[in-house]
């Protein structure tokens, strides 16, 4: 019995199968034959490539766009390197150009402070004369010192000038005086800014002007009148005298 049924389930389910699939195949032959329907075969339809001639040109845009932006990029970065290149070069240059620019001042201020130090006899003489008022022979030996001086040796250059100066002074020599004080001013100016240029922080001296030489003047002869006349007074007055004549070389 139970056999039968199956049998008999089996059976009604193929029919149905059977007619759904007659049923759809009428379906579309009647779609097919209705009047205004156009009806193409795609029995003979080739499968249509995934990409037409539009989407080809589209393509080869964005790549050749993506190529480009590609190469602009690479350029970009090209010219970034070198600007980043060149400034760090010349950044280099420019520390270098310091260091070696600082190394060669220190190098000429030794020379400056080394060639002040050389031992001079000469010199130490001469001092030593003079301070035991022998001042015609400080002047001979202040004159061999300047022989032996090299033309760069500015700084013992102009302090000879002013112990000559000194020595003339006190042989009441006035000529020689204010001939020796302006060559002490005038080296002692070329000492001070070869300095200068080396050490911009250095302070040059500040010379006595015509004017402040001619008010210490008034001065010393005003502060002097009520004391009596001796030697010392006499030079006092005779230096400032002297100075105002230099200080109106020196500054024309």
């Amino acid at each position: 019995m139970d056999k039968r049924w199956t049998l008999a389930i089996v059976t009604l389910i193929m029919v149905l199968l059977i007619y759904s699939f007659l049923s759809m195949v009428l379906k579309s032959d009647k779609k097919r034959n209705t009047r205004g329907r156009v009806y193409r075969d795609y029995t003979s339809y080739k499968k249509k490539s995934s990409y037409d001639d539009s989407d080809y040109y589209s393509e080869n845009r964005i790549y050749a766009s993506s190529t480009n932006a590609r190469k602009i990029k690479r350029t970009l970065f090209s010219n970034l390197s070198n600007v980043t290149n060149a400034s760090y070069n010349d950044y280099m240059k420019r520390v270098n150009g310091k260091k070696n620019d600082n190394s060669n001042k220190n190098d000429r201020l030794q020379e400056i402070f080394r060639a002040s130090q050389t031992p001079l006899p000469e010199l130490d003489l001469a001092v030593v004369l003079f301070q035991k008022n022998e001042y015609e022979d400080a002047i001979s030996k202040l004159n061999e010192a300047l022989e032996k001086l090299e033309p760069t040796e500015t700084k013992r250059r102009y302090y000879i000038y002013s112990l000559l100066a000194e020595c003339y002074l006190k042989l009441e020599n006035e000529d020689g005086y204010v001939q020796n004080k302006i060559r002490q001013i005038r080296m002692q100016r070329k000492y001070e800014n070869s300095i200068k240029e080396l050490v911009p922080e250095y302070v040059l001296t500040q010379f006595t002007t015509t004017q402040e030489a001619s008010t210490n003047l008034l001065k010393i002869k005003s502060s002097l009148a009520k004391l009596p006349n001796s030697p010392m007074t006499r030079e006092m007055i005779k230096r400032a005298e002297l100075d105002l004549e230099v200080a109106r070389a020196v500054t024309q």
